[in-house]
């Protein structure tokens, strides 16, 4: 079956040129499924965004190579809007094949560009499977939007007449893994916003708004479960709440959407509220009641259990379909920690677990790689060193405000869902608004947080990989280089205990406009725990409960911060195999990642422990051999049960990236 990506991946034969030189001002090329194809042809592609980051790559990773014989074939793509091959240097352009440049107007001729190049590259699969069944004329924008929004999402805003049909567009969109265009938004807002059915419905904000839209959904549900009691209390009209309007005459159909409300309760988007007869409630709408707190739990458990062992992400799944598994699977995790479960049960968890963290390992040998160079259409990172480019459009783009980063080392999924439900319970006002970013491997602090602050993947900083010191200077670089003074930018490591006076200084600064803070209360957790999962959740709770982080947090955006949170890498519990004796050949003895500077020492260890594996290193330089743990062991004594990281279990490498913000 044709593609999209046949046209282009015609050009990409193989040993046809060591060096091609290709201009993509739509992202073409950087689509994940074209670049694994592209990849697996035995091509390399580098981005040229940074002139001194691309020569210092070039000539490092790939100019030794062919010097030494070394048959690499190089693509250099050109993403600027401006696709004049003449950006790039001039002895790549006497060397290298010149390729035509790609446009999405060359494959959707009839459709708006506009409209079109605002869409992820993934979305356009389904684009043009319906495109090629179009035989019409040309369309304008708004007709592009409704052909596009029909296409790709199977909405068609002409349809929704009644609340319900509003309920179910709402409740799809926002269950989605991919987000709508703000153009496909503003569209929607503009179309339903004229139908007086919904006028008190707060569509404006409903529609792009996906946190909002739980919250609005949670506020709601109270009055919906007192429609079922005998004599429901009285309602005043036209109260106003933080999330909508309610009124005697305002109820949102829960029952037209009951699969949706099942999987948000479940799920962790919803949750259950006290309830004085649950008895009298539909069984559907019982998931959403915490009359039996203990026995709600466990039903949630047993619930997510069973759709997760028939739902793990195939070996060529989208990473996206990562990022939301990941999710689900933390939310098992923290349930898990809260209830007790039998010797079946825990057998079976045991199976998914190791079921889940090969498919996964499969999944990280075949396409890390193509990561790095990926990136969401509204630039939301895909890894941890495009966070600092992500901050600082956000900075441009809200007007140049104050910006902070917190770096909470070490903190997998699951940790932060107990953190975040302990902010959210001390200061009901905050909003989270989740995603999901990829740690580098070895998901070490030396290299995986080193490259948060850098905002470069980790061979570009390679001398500095085997320190954090670096960072303040890095962190400084990456700022100074978007044009702020040096006294507008701050760093500091090491907090996480006591008072927040440690940072007053920097918050209260009247020139700081960019501030990046490491929080070691988690790793230090992690290093010195001996319960598994569920003391790392209990001691991360206690201490989110001591409420330093929320005091930071408030800190930060009182003083008018915009406030993002993120970790270098996760954890995960792991049971001895055996410490390698290595002696002096080792460059860095991790729990579940080795470092060496040879391939022969690498495989020595390996042979000698047979659940291992030999990381590739994309994105790593040449000299860095890198031996993993396998599935969930680690480099310690024979059946000696740790918390760890370093290798590339989901837990390890899948991080939070938040936005939080106050209502």
């Amino acid at each position: 079956m044709s593609t999209w990506r046949d046209q282009i991946l015609a050009y990409f034969t193989p040993r046809t040129s060591r060096l091609t030189l290709v201009a993509d001002p739509d992202g073409l090329l950087l689509e994940e499924d074209m670049l694994s194809v592209i990849r697996s042809r035995g091509f390399e592609l580098i981005p040229f965004d940074d002139p001194i980051a691309f020569r210092f790559a070039y000539e490092a990773q790939y100019r030794q190579h062919w010097d030494r014989g070394q048959n690499t074939e190089l693509v250099v793509l050109l993403r600027s809007e401006d696709d004049n091959l003449r950006l790039l240097p001039y002895d790549l352009l006497q060397s290298g094949r010149k390729l035509p440049t790609f446009r999405l107007a060359q494959i959707f001729p009839k459709l708006s560009y506009p409209v079109v190049q605002a869409l992820d590259r993934s979305l356009l699969d389904s684009l043009y499977d319906s495109y090629g069944r179009y035989d019409g004329a040309e369309l304008g924008d708004r007709s592009t939007k409704s052909f596009v929004l029909r296409s790709v999402f199977g909405c068609d805003p002409q349809l929704i007449r009644t609340r319900p049909d509003l309920l179910k567009l709402l409740c799809d969109k926002h269950s989605r893994s991919e987000r709508f265009p703000t153009t496909l938004d503003s569209y929607l807002v503009e179309v339903l916003s004229d139908d007086p059915d919904f006028a008190k419905w707060p569509i404006d904000r409903l529609i792009p708004d996906r946190a909002f839209f739980f919250e609005f959904l949670q506020e709601h549900w109270p009055a919906f479960l007192r429609r079922f009691l005998p004599s429901p209390p009285h309602e005043s009209s036209g109260t106003h709440h933080s999330a909508g309007q309610q009124d005697g005459t305002f109820q949102i159909p829960f029952d037209e959407v009951r699969s949706y409300i099942d999987t948000f309760f479940i799920e962790g988007y919803l949750t259950p509220v006290p309830f004085e007869q649950p008895q009298l409630l539909p069984d559907w709408a019982k998931v959403g009641v915490s009359s039996e707190p203990l026995a709600g739990t466990r039903q949630r458990f047993l619930t997510l259990f069973e759709r997760l062992e028939r739902e793990i992400p195939k070996p060529d799944a989208p990473y996206r379909e990562w990022y939301r598994f990941a999710w689900r699977w933390s939310e098992l995790l923290t349930l898990r920690s809260a209830i007790d479960i039998d010797a079946k049960e825990a057998e079976r968890l045991a199976q998914l677990h190791d079921s889940l963290e090969q498919i996964f390992a499969d999944w990280m040998l075949a396409r890390f790689g193509t990561l790095a160079n990926l990136i969401e259409r509204d630039q939301r990172p895909v890894m941890v060193h495009q966070i600092i480019n992500y901050m600082q459009a956000c900075r441009g783009a809200s007007g140049n405000g104050r910006v902070a980063l917190i770096v909470v080392d070490g903190l997998a999924i699951d940790q932060w869902i107990v953190i975040r439900d302990e902010l959210v319970r001390q200061a009901p006002n905050l909003r989270t608004e989740e995603s999901t970013v990829f740690a580098w491997v070895p998901t070490l602090t030396s290299v995986s947080r080193q490259s948060i602050f850098a905002g470069q993947i980790p061979v570009l900083f390679s001398e500095f990989l085997s320190t954090t010191n670096k960072e303040e200077s890095h962190w400084r670089r990456s700022w100074e280089d978007a044009d702020l003074p040096a006294l507008s930018i701050g760093y500091r490591r090491g907090l996480g205990h006591l008072t927040v006076s440690q940072v007053q200084d920097l918050i209260e600064h009247p020139k700081m406009l960019s501030l990046a803070l490491v929080v070691n209360s988690v790793d230090d957790i992690m290093h010195g725990m001996t319960l598994g999962t569920a003391g790392m959740h209990s001691s991360v709770r206690q201490w989110a409960r001591d409420g330093y982080l929320r005091d930071l947090i408030l800190k930060l955006l009182d003083a008018g911060f915009a406030v993002y949170l993120t970790a270098d890498h996760g954890n995960i519990e792991a049971l001895g195999q055996g410490r390698p004796r290595e002696g002096s050949l080792v460059e860095t003895r991790g729990e579940r990642a080795r470092v060496y500077d040879s391939d022969l020492f690498r495989n020595q260890v390996a042979a000698e422990f047979v659940n291992t594996l030999l990381w590739p290193g994309p994105g790593l330089p040449d000299e860095m051999k890198v031996l993993l743990a396998g599935r969930r062991s680690a480099f310690v004594n024979s059946g000696e049960r740790i918390v760890a990281h370093g290798g590339i279990a989901i837990e390890e490498v899948l991080v939070p990236f938040v936005r939080i913000s106050r209502e």
